[in-house]
């Protein structure tokens, strides 16, 4: 759910940079627009004339998933050349929503690529003149505008501006196994837990997070295995699955091998190496 402050967050921040920012439900779906603003001119040419809408939306759903997988913003260049971002919302670690920003650029001219695809339609020179009137960014102070996108985004979260939609009693079964991830929580414990039946408790982890309820505590202990192979070389995999409530190492390692299609092990060798 969204507050009605949203609107004007959104559209302070397009108005100040020129910059176009929209809020997404965690489906994809537009929540609000800075300044209810439209698609450049350019933006407009390059999906209607040189190449397709459907080009731009596969691009900006595959960078969701991105920033959704590895939980933080992510900073683009887009097929056309122009620049983007956008950042999860992630409220008692269940995704709420993206914020994104976009089409403004950080080049003097047309990348040569979209240069000869314009040619080719006959648009060139109409593309070069929307191009020229889209935000130019100089790069030190984009690192400005993505910092205080990451602001907005504690600020939204903190004041409760995009909410849950009664997610939260997911979020505090979840943190709960944060918290305590060597002690066994079934569906039982969690309905407990939260005061709710095991049924309603089954029913809103499949609803919200289209997993079961089972298959979501595992997800979350996985997410804290990653965590501790990466940062706790001194922790063996044994130790470390008795942290995290696994009966044995051997079991631990064949639930994470069938979801993460790798070893402990392996990962572990993976996230070590130099980048």
């Amino acid at each position: 759910m969204v507050s009605e402050t949203l609107q004007e967050i959104v559209d302070h921040f397009a108005a100040a940079f020129g910059i176009r920012i929209l809020f997404y439900s965690p489906e994809g779906e537009q929540m609000a627009v800075g300044l209810n603003s439209p698609d450049s001119p350019f933006c407009s040419i390059i999906q209607e004339k040189v190449y397709c809408r459907e080009k731009c939306m596969l691009m900006d759903t595959e960078m969701r998933l991105k920033a959704k997988k590895e939980k933080r913003c992510i900073s683009y260049q887009c097929h056309a050349g122009l620049m983007e971002a956008i950042h999860p919302i992630f409220i008692n670690d269940i995704l709420a929503g993206y914020v994104m920003i976009g089409q403004y650029r950080l080049a003097e001219q047309l990348c040569e690529q979209v240069k000869k695809d314009a040619e080719k339609k006959g648009t060139l020179k109409e593309l070069k003149k929307a191009f020229l009137q889209t935000p130019l960014i100089p790069l030190k102070r984009l690192d400005h505008i993505l910092g205080l996108l990451t602001l907005i985004v504690d600020y939204v979260i903190s004041k409760e501006i995009v909410s849950l939609q009664g997610n939260v009693m997911i979020g505090k079964i979840l943190a709960r196994v944060e918290n305590q991830p060597d002690k066994k929580l079934g569906l039982k414990d969690a309905a407990r837990f939260i005061g709710k039946s095991e049924s309603w408790v089954s029913h809103e982890f499949k609803a919200k997070l289209g997993m079961t309820f089972l298959e979501a505590i595992i997800r979350k202990k996985l997410d804290l295995a990653d965590e501790l192979l990466r940062c706790r070389p001194d922790l063996s995999i044994e130790q470390i699955s008795e942290q995290l409530g696994f009966c044995d190492r051997f079991y631990f390692s064949r639930v994470y091998k069938q979801h993460r299609k790798e070893t402990p092990s392996e990962y572990r060798k993976k996230s070590s190496l130099p980048l």
